[in-house]
This record gives structure tokens, C-alpha cells and sequence, in this order.
């Protein structure tokens, strides 16, 4: 009898401790962290001080990003959404994002980057809520993510390099006809 019920405390304590290393990705103060598919699935997650985040792949619910933190999303499924606040920085590279948020106040600001091949804005594609969609940089795939109304204007594209180079081109030609 003792040792059934001390089995059952430990598989109760094994239970306990992986719902709890699941739940919420510790990553807070300085260093630079990574989540791709080796590491399990968190339902909610937060990035806070001036940590970074790499995510290469794998599947999480939502996470959000604080305190001049920074995430890197490069492949990998986002299923509830990111968002960012409190001075904090989004690089979007890659990957499946469903929502995206943007939280200011009246002193702190949040960046999004959006490295994309090409987009098309979406105002007013559902009830509250814009959309965009479009292709991620170096083949990284096709995205489709909705945000609230209004936040369009904070985001910040940065277009494929070969975009770039053929707009400095047409400028170094017109400044010559002159």
C-alpha cells in the first residue's frame, strides 16, 4: 500500500512538472533564447527585459513581448498570436501567425518588422479588424495575419533587396535626365 501511494505521488510530481516547463518559456533578463520543434507546446508565453527570442520553428499559443525585448520569428506556428508592447521589438521573418498586436501608451512604443517579398493591405476585412497578406522573404512561405483596426500605420515592411536596389536605380536615372 505505502509503495502505491508512493508512486502516485511521483507520477503526480512528474505530471506537475512538465504541465508547469510547458505552461510559460522562462525567458527574461539578458540573454538571447531559442524555441524551435524540439521544445514543447506553451499555451501562453512572455518575453521581458531586454531578452531575446529566435523561434526557428515549432508550435506555441500566444506570446507576448516586454520591457525592450525582442523576438525573432524566422519559421514556426504562432496559433492564438503575438504581441508587443512596453518598447519592445517584433521582427517577422518567416513562419504562421494568426493575430498580431500592438499595445502604446502615451510614452512607450513597440516596432514591427515585416520582412515580405510582397503584401496587399486589407482594410476592413472583418468587423473591428484589418488584414494582410502576402509572401515572406527568401521563399520563407505565404502569411495571412489579421490586427486590429488601425495598427497598419506602425507596421513597418521591409521589402525584398532586389526591390530596394531596382528603386535606387530608377532614382540614380531620373536624377541624371535633370
Amino acid at each position: 500500500m505505502k509503495s502505491s501511494y508512493l508512486l502516485f505521488l511521483a507520477v503526480l510530481c512528474l505530471l506537475i512538472a512538465c504541465s508547469a516547463s510547458a505552461s510559460s518559456p522562462p525567458w527574461t533578463g539578458s540573454g538571447t533564447y531559442t524555441f524551435d520543434d524540439t521544445d514543447p507546446y506553451f499555451s501562453e508565453g512572455s518575453i521581458w527585459d531586454t531578452a531575446t527570442v529566435d523561434i526557428s520553428g515549432g508550435s506555441f499559443g500566444e506570446l507576448g513581448g516586454y520591457n525592450y525585448s525582442t523576438i525573432n520569428m524566422f519559421d514556426g506556428v504562432a496559433q492564438s498570436g503575438i504581441g508587443v508592447r512596453d518598447n519592445s521589438t517584433l521582427n517577422l521573418y518567416g513562419g504562421s501567425i494568426d493575430s498580431l498586436g500592438i499595445e502604446f501608451d502615451s510614452v512607450e512604443t513597440a516596432t514591427l518588422n515585416m520582412f515580405v517579398d510582397s503584401y496587399v493591405f486589407d482594410p476592413d476585412s472583418y468587423l473591428g479588424y484589418d488584414r494582410i497578406t502576402g509572401t515572406w522573404m527568401n521563399d520563407n512561405g505565404s502569411f495571412d495575419i489579421i490586427f486590429l483596426e488601425g495598427q497598419f500605420q506602425y507596421f513597418n515592411i521591409v521589402p525584398e533587396p532586389t526591390t530596394i536596389l531596382f528603386f535606387a536605380t530608377g532614382c540614380l536615372l531620373l536624377r541624371r535626365k535633370k
